[in-house]
Protein backbone atom coordinates (compact mmCIF):
# COMPACT_ATOMS: atom_id res chain seq x y z
CA UNK A 1 0.00 0.00 0.00
CA UNK A 2 1.29 3.09 -0.70
CA UNK A 3 2.12 6.21 2.10
CA UNK A 4 -0.72 8.60 2.48
CA UNK A 5 -3.39 5.90 1.37
CA UNK A 6 -5.88 5.51 4.27
CA UNK A 7 -6.41 1.94 5.12
CA UNK A 8 -9.48 0.23 6.31
CA UNK A 9 -11.16 -2.85 6.51
CA UNK A 10 -12.59 -2.39 3.41
CA UNK A 11 -9.27 -2.18 1.72
CA UNK A 12 -8.05 -4.90 2.72
CA UNK A 13 -10.80 -7.39 2.24
CA UNK A 14 -10.75 -5.75 -1.40
CA UNK A 15 -7.10 -6.39 -2.08
CA UNK A 16 -7.10 -10.12 0.02
CA UNK A 17 -10.86 -11.56 -1.61
CA UNK A 18 -9.43 -11.83 -5.51
CA UNK A 19 -6.37 -14.35 -4.03
CA UNK A 20 -8.72 -16.04 -1.66
CA UNK A 21 -10.88 -17.09 -5.09
CA UNK A 22 -7.35 -17.89 -6.53
CA UNK A 23 -7.04 -19.99 -3.32
CA UNK A 24 -10.46 -21.53 -3.63
CA UNK A 25 -10.21 -23.35 -7.50
CA UNK A 26 -7.36 -25.94 -6.62
CA UNK A 27 -7.99 -28.55 -9.07
CA UNK A 28 -5.95 -31.39 -7.33
CA UNK A 29 -7.90 -30.91 -3.49
CA UNK A 30 -10.88 -30.99 -5.45
CA UNK A 31 -10.71 -34.06 -7.69
CA UNK A 32 -9.67 -35.39 -4.75
CA UNK A 33 -13.16 -34.43 -2.57
CA UNK A 34 -14.93 -35.34 -5.29
CA UNK A 35 -13.61 -38.84 -5.28
CA UNK A 36 -14.13 -38.95 -1.80
CA UNK A 37 -17.82 -38.26 -2.65
CA UNK A 38 -18.73 -41.14 -4.20
CA UNK A 39 -16.74 -43.81 -1.75
CA UNK A 40 -18.32 -45.41 1.25
CA UNK A 41 -17.79 -43.17 3.44
CA UNK A 42 -18.45 -40.19 1.65
CA UNK A 43 -20.06 -38.18 4.21
CA UNK A 44 -17.38 -38.30 7.19
CA UNK A 45 -14.81 -38.34 4.58
CA UNK A 46 -16.47 -35.03 3.08
CA UNK A 47 -16.43 -33.07 6.11
CA UNK A 48 -12.84 -34.51 7.77
CA UNK A 49 -11.57 -33.22 3.92
CA UNK A 50 -13.62 -29.84 4.50
CA UNK A 51 -12.21 -29.71 7.94
CA UNK A 52 -8.49 -30.38 6.77
CA UNK A 53 -8.98 -27.70 3.96
CA UNK A 54 -10.25 -24.76 6.34
CA UNK A 55 -7.12 -25.79 8.84
CA UNK A 56 -4.26 -25.94 6.41
CA UNK A 57 -5.19 -22.38 4.78
CA UNK A 58 -6.18 -20.72 8.37
CA UNK A 59 -2.89 -22.32 9.98
CA UNK A 60 -0.68 -21.03 7.39
CA UNK A 61 -2.24 -17.68 7.31
CA UNK A 62 -2.46 -16.87 11.08
CA UNK A 63 1.44 -17.57 11.07
CA UNK A 64 1.80 -14.90 8.45
CA UNK A 65 -0.75 -12.41 9.83
CA UNK A 66 1.72 -12.61 13.05
CA UNK A 67 4.85 -11.66 10.84
CA UNK A 68 3.08 -9.39 9.39
CA UNK A 69 1.67 -7.52 12.30
CA UNK A 70 5.63 -6.91 12.93
CA UNK A 71 6.04 -4.84 9.79
CA UNK A 72 6.23 -1.11 9.50
CA UNK A 73 2.71 -0.39 8.10
CA UNK A 74 3.72 3.31 6.87
CA UNK A 75 6.25 1.37 4.27
CA UNK A 76 4.67 -0.55 1.17
CA UNK A 77 8.29 -2.12 0.36
CA UNK A 78 7.78 -5.30 2.22
CA UNK A 79 4.61 -5.71 0.24
CA UNK A 80 5.62 -4.12 -2.76
CA UNK A 81 8.12 -6.74 -3.36
CA UNK A 82 6.29 -9.21 -1.89
CA UNK A 83 3.67 -8.71 -5.15
CA UNK A 84 6.14 -8.22 -7.42
CA UNK A 85 8.04 -11.60 -6.95
CA UNK A 86 4.77 -13.21 -6.47
CA UNK A 87 3.42 -11.91 -9.58
CA UNK A 88 6.60 -12.79 -11.57
CA UNK A 89 6.08 -16.51 -10.13
CA UNK A 90 3.12 -16.81 -11.12
CA UNK A 91 3.58 -15.39 -14.86
CA UNK A 92 6.58 -18.31 -14.82
CA UNK A 93 4.06 -20.53 -13.45
CA UNK A 94 1.50 -19.97 -16.06
CA UNK A 95 3.80 -20.33 -19.04
CA UNK A 96 4.71 -24.16 -17.41
CA UNK A 97 1.18 -24.69 -17.48
CA UNK A 98 0.71 -23.79 -21.18
CA UNK A 99 4.04 -25.73 -22.07
CA UNK A 100 3.63 -29.02 -19.88
CA UNK A 101 -0.62 -29.01 -21.02
CA UNK A 102 -1.66 -32.76 -21.76
CA UNK A 103 -1.88 -33.20 -25.90
CA UNK A 104 -5.49 -33.67 -26.90
CA UNK A 105 -4.10 -37.03 -29.09
CA UNK A 106 -2.83 -38.69 -26.22
CA UNK A 107 -4.68 -40.99 -23.68
CA UNK A 108 -5.27 -39.28 -20.18
CA UNK A 109 -2.62 -40.70 -17.59
CA UNK A 110 -4.77 -41.26 -13.91
CA UNK A 111 -2.99 -40.73 -11.20
CA UNK A 112 -2.30 -43.66 -8.85
CA UNK A 113 -3.19 -41.71 -5.40
CA UNK A 114 -6.97 -41.90 -7.56
CA UNK A 115 -7.06 -45.30 -7.13
CA UNK A 116 -6.16 -45.32 -3.25
CA UNK A 117 -8.78 -43.34 -2.35
CA UNK A 118 -11.17 -45.76 -1.90
CA UNK A 119 -9.75 -47.07 1.12
CA UNK A 120 -8.33 -43.68 3.32
CA UNK A 121 -10.36 -42.46 6.59
CA UNK A 122 -11.51 -39.43 8.05
CA UNK A 123 -7.80 -38.62 9.59
CA UNK A 124 -6.12 -39.32 6.29
CA UNK A 125 -8.52 -37.39 4.23
CA UNK A 126 -7.91 -34.37 7.02
CA UNK A 127 -4.20 -34.72 6.65
CA UNK A 128 -3.91 -35.19 2.99
CA UNK A 129 -6.64 -32.01 2.85
CA UNK A 130 -4.79 -29.68 5.06
CA UNK A 131 -1.21 -30.48 3.64
CA UNK A 132 -2.45 -29.93 -0.21
CA UNK A 133 -4.70 -27.07 0.44
CA UNK A 134 -2.11 -25.21 2.30
CA UNK A 135 1.24 -26.61 0.88
CA UNK A 136 1.58 -26.59 -3.43
CA UNK A 137 2.59 -23.95 -5.54
CA UNK A 138 0.05 -22.02 -6.03
CA UNK A 139 -1.95 -21.46 -2.95
CA UNK A 140 1.26 -21.50 -0.28
CA UNK A 141 2.44 -17.86 -1.66
CA UNK A 142 -1.23 -16.36 -1.83
CA UNK A 143 -2.01 -17.28 1.88
CA UNK A 144 1.72 -15.84 3.08
CA UNK A 145 0.86 -12.56 0.56
CA UNK A 146 -2.38 -12.38 1.65
CA UNK A 147 -1.47 -12.27 5.27
CA UNK A 148 0.81 -10.06 4.59
CA UNK A 149 -1.42 -7.52 3.68
CA UNK A 150 -3.55 -8.39 6.64
CA UNK A 151 -1.28 -8.23 9.54
CA UNK A 152 1.34 -5.35 8.04
CA UNK A 153 -2.40 -3.39 7.30
CA UNK A 154 -2.36 -2.18 11.10
CA UNK A 155 -6.26 -2.83 11.49
CA UNK A 156 -7.37 -3.10 15.31
CA UNK A 157 -7.51 -7.00 16.35
CA UNK A 158 -11.21 -7.62 15.84
CA UNK A 159 -10.85 -6.26 12.17
CA UNK A 160 -7.33 -8.08 11.47
CA UNK A 161 -9.88 -11.17 12.91
CA UNK A 162 -12.51 -10.60 10.53
CA UNK A 163 -10.76 -9.89 7.31
CA UNK A 164 -8.75 -13.50 7.89
CA UNK A 165 -11.79 -15.05 8.44
CA UNK A 166 -13.03 -13.91 4.94
CA UNK A 167 -10.15 -14.94 3.82
CA UNK A 168 -10.42 -18.35 5.07
CA UNK A 169 -14.34 -18.68 4.21
CA UNK A 170 -13.98 -17.56 0.53
CA UNK A 171 -10.67 -19.50 0.03
CA UNK A 172 -12.56 -22.60 1.23
CA UNK A 173 -15.58 -21.33 -0.60
CA UNK A 174 -15.89 -24.13 -3.11
CA UNK A 175 -15.08 -27.54 -1.13
CA UNK A 176 -17.84 -25.63 1.07
CA UNK A 177 -20.52 -25.03 -1.18
CA UNK A 178 -19.65 -28.83 -2.96
CA UNK A 179 -20.13 -30.75 0.82
CA UNK A 180 -22.98 -28.94 1.71
CA UNK A 181 -24.49 -29.54 -1.93
CA UNK A 182 -24.06 -33.28 -0.95
CA UNK A 183 -24.97 -33.53 2.48
CA UNK A 184 -27.69 -31.40 1.91
CA UNK A 185 -29.26 -33.02 -1.47
CA UNK A 186 -26.98 -36.27 -1.50
CA UNK A 187 -28.36 -38.28 -5.10
CA UNK A 188 -29.85 -35.45 -6.61
CA UNK A 189 -26.33 -33.26 -6.92
CA UNK A 190 -24.12 -36.97 -7.49
CA UNK A 191 -24.69 -36.70 -11.54
CA UNK A 192 -23.54 -32.77 -11.89
CA UNK A 193 -20.67 -33.77 -9.30
CA UNK A 194 -19.59 -36.37 -11.45
CA UNK A 195 -19.70 -34.32 -14.39
CA UNK A 196 -17.53 -31.48 -12.72
CA UNK A 197 -15.07 -34.07 -11.60
CA UNK A 198 -14.55 -34.93 -15.64
CA UNK A 199 -14.23 -31.83 -16.10
CA UNK A 200 -11.45 -30.41 -13.65
CA UNK A 201 -9.66 -33.93 -14.40
CA UNK A 202 -9.36 -33.08 -18.16
CA UNK A 203 -9.02 -29.32 -18.23
CA UNK A 204 -6.31 -29.05 -14.63
CA UNK A 205 -3.53 -27.50 -16.89
CA UNK A 206 -6.20 -24.72 -18.56
CA UNK A 207 -7.46 -24.01 -15.33
CA UNK A 208 -4.20 -23.41 -13.50
CA UNK A 209 -2.76 -21.49 -16.52
CA UNK A 210 -5.69 -19.22 -16.20
CA UNK A 211 -4.85 -19.03 -12.59
CA UNK A 212 -1.71 -18.36 -12.38
CA UNK A 213 -2.11 -15.73 -15.37
CA UNK A 214 -4.92 -14.07 -13.83
CA UNK A 215 -3.14 -14.10 -10.12
CA UNK A 216 0.49 -12.85 -11.52
CA UNK A 217 -1.11 -9.90 -13.57
CA UNK A 218 -3.30 -8.92 -9.99
CA UNK A 219 0.00 -9.40 -8.11
CA UNK A 220 1.89 -7.22 -10.47
CA UNK A 221 -0.65 -4.44 -10.16
CA UNK A 222 -0.63 -4.47 -6.81
CA UNK A 223 3.24 -4.04 -6.69
CA UNK A 224 3.13 -1.42 -8.83
CA UNK A 225 0.82 0.57 -6.87
CA UNK A 226 2.81 -0.12 -3.56
CA UNK A 227 5.87 1.60 -5.79
CA UNK A 228 3.70 4.74 -6.63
Amino acid sequence: MSEGREVDMGNVIGDIVPAAFGVSISPIPLVMLLILLFTERARVNSVAFLLGWLAGVTVLLVIAVFVGSTLDGGDSSPNGWANLVLGALFVLLAVNSFRTRPRRDRPDKKPVWMSKLDTIGPLAAFGLSAVLTGINAKNTPIIIASALTIGSAGLPPGQTVIAAVVFVLVASSTALVIVLAFLLFGEKVEPALQRLRSWLEHNNAYVMMFLFGFLGVSALSNALQAFT
